[in-house]
C-alpha cells in the first residue's frame, strides 16, 4: 500500500496536536529536572505523560 499511496505508515489523526502537546510536555519535564536535580526524575516524567496521555487517549477517542 506504501507505493500507490506514496506513505510508508498509516495516518495518524491529529498527529499535528498530539506531536505538539507531547513536546510541550517534554520540555516542561526537561525543565523540572533541571529545578530539582535528584533522584526524582521517574516520579516527574510519570506525573507528566500518564496525565498527557489521558488526556491525548480522550481527544483521539472523542475525535473516532
Amino acid at each position: 500500500t506504501a507505493l500507490p499511496n506514496g506513505r510508508t505508515y498509516p495516518t495518524v489523526a491529529l498527529w499535528g496536536v498530539i506531536e505538539e502537546r507531547l513536546v510541550a510536555e517534554l520540555l516542561q519535564i526537561a525543565e523540572e529536572l533541571y529545578v530539582i536535580q535528584d533522584e526524582k526524575f521517574a516520579e516527574v516524567i510519570k506525573n507528566h505523560i500518564l496525565p498527557l496521555a489521558n488526556r491525548l487517549n480522550i481527544s483521539l477517542e472523542q475525535r473516532l
